[in-house]
């Protein structure tokens, strides 16, 4: 009840309090104060209000989860809010096919189901799934999540010559651990390399404006190169722990090929 002044001023001050607990976690301080400021206060508070509470950019139609969106809105959460940054990332997992890619975009239902959501062709999605995770265990020291349960999710293959279809998923009766839906996503772009051994662009790449580059199937992602090759420099090491050094060794030498490429 807010009937009585005092009851609304108690709010207030735990409102307060759960801002200044949540704000001081991380304090910088430099010659500037106006980018101490920016980086202690503003920035933390703009992320959780205008991006993960309220989901307000303009690529995130009324509200819906842009799958790469969150994930790097949690990024510097992995220090502010580790259990938060957790649970982002094994919410995004679970709006995975089975194929590997994953819904671009997707809106969640009043009971917290994956709803109305956008398959498309698009190069890098998935991939944000391994990165974040991957930075999320080196700096939380959380192996726990690797091993977490997650369903896959079913739908209709994108028709060809479509960019995208959007649909509502079913729940898959497989499932896999948080490991495997990452590297579902690595394996799905090792799988898509162009004649000159970089990854294919598909629809776009994380620049969204790219979208005529890959419209033939054959134009590749110099960018996507270097992000991949950072994912599986951070990967490996939780591959060869998990699964020995033999499956480790491929992703070496996948990873050695994708430099190569790169350098030329």
């Amino acid at each position: 009840s807010m009937r009585r002044t005092e009851d609304v001023l108690a709010a207030l001050e735990r409102t307060k309090g759960m801002w200044r607990e949540l704000l001081g976690t991380i304090r910088i301080e430099t010659n500037s104060p106006a980018f101490d400021r920016l980086v202690n206060t503003w920035l933390p508070y703009q992320a959780l209000t205008a991006r993960l509470w309220g989901r307000l950019g303009p690529q995130q139609r009324s509200g819906a989860f842009g799958f790469r969106d969150q994930l790097q809105d949690v990024l510097p959460l992995t220090m502010l809010r580790p259990h938060q940054a957790r649970a982002q990332i094994l919410l995004h997992a679970r709006q995975q096919f089975l194929r590997g890619d994953v819904l671009q975009w997707w809106h969640q239902t009043w009971d917290g189901r994956t709803g109305l959501g956008i398959r498309n062709r698009a190069s890098d999605p998935h991939l944000w799934l391994a990165y974040m995770t991957c930075r999320y265990v080196e700096v939380s020291g959380d192996r726990t999540i690797l091993t977490e349960a997650i369903p896959f999710l079913e739908g209709p293959k994108i028709p060809r010559g479509q960019e995208g279809i959007a649909f509502v998923p079913r729940l898959s009766r497989d499932s896999g651990t948080l490991l495997e839906h990452c590297l579902r996503a690595v394996d799905l772009t090792l799988e898509r390399l162009g004649d000159n051994g970089l990854p294919l662009m598909g629809a776009h790449d994380w620049n969204d404006g790219l979208n005529g580059v890959g419209a033939g199937g054959k134009g590749t992602s110099v960018w996507l190169g270097f992000f991949l090759c950072d994912v599986l420099r951070t990967i490996i090491p939780l591959v060869e722990d998990r699964y020995g050094q033999s499956r480790a060794d491929r992703y070496r030498a996948q990873a050695a090929k994708l430099r190569e490429a790169l350098e030329k």
